[in-house]
């Protein structure tokens, strides 16, 4: 299920890293036991669209409400995005779906030929 971290799922949803975290069921849980409950969440540090809540015997996924953003991003690389935009402070990206396209387009590009294939 992902590495383990304690949170406090909020109306707001359930924060990781910058990154906020909610849904249906995560909702249910808060009408079920009360507006602020400390919970444990997994982590998938290979894919941060999604977490795992785990409140008592229960468990239920919550998605990132960027869900474009984070969907397939591995945690190693969302801490690199937010190191480097903290660093281009004078850039201001309206959208951090923008911030991920640009820092996947600086990856090196291989052509095979169709002699190597």
């Amino acid at each position: 299920m992902g590495r383990p971290f304690p949170r406090r799922l909020t109306h707001k949803g359930i924060e990781f890293e910058g990154l906020y975290y909610g849904g249906e069921a995560a909702h249910e849980l808060r009408i079920r036991y009360g507006p602020e409950l400390k919970v444990e969440i997994r982590v998938d540090e290979a894919d941060l669209g999604q977490i795992h809540v785990i409140y008592g015997d229960e468990t239920v996924l919550a998605k990132a409400l960027k869900f474009d953003y984070a969907n397939g991003l591995s945690f190693w690389l969302h801490k690199k995005i937010r190191l480097l935009t903290r660093k281009w402070k004078s850039v201001r990206f309206t959208r951090l779906f923008e911030r991920r396209r640009i820092l996947f387009s600086w990856r090196p590009v291989v052509v095979l030929s169709e002699a190597d294939s």
